[in-house]
């Protein structure tokens, strides 16, 4: 539930009429949890970290009615991370999304501003297991895939979050809604990129449909980076993703496949598709069973034998509205030479990629609260 407050520290910048149609609410999430961690060829971990269920942050959003059916709308949102006196990001406190814009009940919304991107939504809608971070197998296999090269697993980065976008949301047409955004980088023309927040261009498009037990989603996601040298394309990445749910009431099964061709230099350097099963078991009126199997098919020439297959199993119970206890355990297993691991270890957590072709695991419990 969010807290809606008056702007009254901006009362006076504001006339009356104005002042009476607008209002801002403060929300957000604080979420800790403990966590052991193991991996082939390195000691385990243990830990306090952020972020289990959901990323914890605070976000400022409001809008203003301009009459006619149309409104002003904004949000301001931070990453935080509250195990720590640090933020989320490369920043003390990242920006997840900031963006202003207009909307509109029969034509729909038009925002711009760092965006989360489509493919965000949709892959957070049907992902299996416990929350979409440190604790899902999708997370994970996502994230670590083979790109090829450093450089396009950063570019990789970009579909889900990026600058100087500007996207479009359909209105609900019986269940149905669709979407499209595109970001236009933020350097000079012919300026080499150097992080995934700077790349030369991402486009996305996207449709949701929803009704009753039933609903799926898809996403075409492509991100360019241009070469120095020319302005020729050199890193390109296209991806789609497909994802369905239905809700029998005794469980939710929830399934998706994603497939993924990244280039380097006019040349293919990585190919793979990931699929997902899923299923949330309601056990009692507060608390669910959920489960995820995820599978990574390596498709590129010499890697096709680098496959990885990751599982989870999990509990989540409501102690109230806003509050959520959790714990899950979740296992990456590659083949041969793959190197695939937890969402996060290996960059945020030092010293937890396994070897090629070695596995990983971590236990967490937390608890998540939002207001």
């Amino acid at each position: 539930m969010h807290k809606k407050i008056i702007a009254l520290a901006v009362a006076g910048l504001l006339s009356g009429g104005a002042f009476a149609q607008s209002n801002v609410s403060i929300y957000g999430i604080v979420d800790l949890y403990g966590a052991h961690r193991t991996a082939d060829n390195a000691r385990a971990q243990n830990g306090v970290d952020s972020g289990g269920l959901a990323t914890s942050r605070i976000g400022f959003k409001g809008e203003e009615a301009l009459g006619n059916g149309l409104s002003a709308v904004f949000t301001l949102e931070y990453g935080l991370d509250v195990d720590k006196n640090t933020g989320v990001g490369a920043t003390a406190h990242m920006a997840r999304q900031q963006f202003v814009g207009l909307k509109s009940g029969s034509l729909g919304t038009l925002v711009a501003g760092r965006l989360q991107g489509l493919s965000y939504y949709t892959v957070a809608a049907f992902a299996g297991g416990v929350g979409g971070g440190p604790l899902s197998p999708l997370a994970s296999l996502q994230t670590s895939a083979n790109n090829g090269t450093a450089t396009v697993g950063a570019l990789q980065a970009s579909i889900t979050r990026f600058n100087n976008g500007i996207a479009y949301t359909s209105p609900n047409f019986a269940g149905f809604d669709f979407g499209a955004a595109y970001s236009f980088g933020n350097r000079a023309s012919g300026a080499e990129a150097t992080t995934a927040d700077t790349r030369d261009s991402v486009y996305e498009l996207g449709a949701n449909y929803k009704n009753g037990p039933i609903a799926a989603g898809y996403v075409f996601s492509r991100a360019v980076d241009k070469l120095l040298a020319g302005g020729s394309d050199d890193l390109k990445l296209n991806a789609h993703f497909l994802g369905a749910s239905y809700d029998f009431g005794l469980a939710k099964l929830k399934a998706s496949f994603q497939t993924q061709k990244n280039e380097t230099g006019g040349s293919e350097s990585g190919k793979f598709d990931i699929w997902q099963l899923g299923v949330d078991v309601p056990v009692t009126a507060a608390g669910t069973i959920r489960a995820a199997y995820v599978a990574y098919n390596d498709k590129f020439d010499t890697r096709k034998a680098d496959d990885a297959k990751s599982w989870t199993v999990g509990y989540t119970h409501a102690l109230s509205k806003r509050t959520t206890a959790y714990a899950a355990y979740t296992v990456v297993r590659n083949d041969n030479n793959a190197g695939l691991k937890l969402f996060g270890s290996g960059d945020t957590v030092t010293g937890m990629a396994p070897v090629a072709g070695g596995d990983s695991s971590v236990i967490g419990c937390g608890v998540s609260h939002a207001f």
